[in-house]
């Protein structure tokens, strides 16, 4: 017999609140698999918000902080490489075909190759959702250098 929609989703809910269950019971693990899960979540552009707010309710605060602090860094360079490299042109094109994104495109450009490092310190700031922000990066002139550690520095926040 197929199951409804509704009961699909709560069986997901249900799977997803064993899996923090797990974790809350084996700190160390659960946080190394939360950051390995917070890191896929970075890269495919699920809100930060959601995946920081789960962490807080699984673990204790030092657990909480690494495995979000880890998982959105590597997912961050994850992201910004994987943009750099193979969705480059990809993002360039869906920016370019709004006049207004293609105009912010080639300024936001032109201003990081001027500022680098201090720039992407800035557009790091939480108000700004950063899943976006690596593949918006990923399409400048930026220097991997001038990207890495702003982002870094940035998940402490």
């Amino acid at each position: 017999m197929a199951t409804s929609t509704k009961e699909q989703t709560i069986l997901l809910v249900d799977e997803d609140l064993d899996f923090l269950d797990w974790a809350r019971a084996h700190v160390a693990e659960g946080a190394l698999a939360y950051g390995a899960f917070f890191t896929v979540g970075v890269v495919i552009c699920f809100p930060e918000i959601m995946l920081a707010a789960a962490a807080g309710y699984t673990f204790p605060f030092y657990a909480a902080f690494l495995a979000t602090w880890i998982g959105g860094s590597i997912g961050s360079v994850a992201a910004f490489l994987l943009g750099r490299s193979g969705l480059q042109s990809t993002v360039q094109s869906m920016c370019l075909k709004n006049e207004k994104h293609g105009d912010f495109l080639v300024n936001l450009d032109r201003v990081i190759a001027e500022r680098g490092w201090r720039l992407v310190l800035i557009v790091r700031l939480p108000y700004i959702p950063f899943v976006y922000v690596n593949y918006l990066l990923a399409t400048s002139r930026l220097t991997f250098k001038d990207y890495l550690w702003p982002t870094v520095a940035r998940h402490t926040c």
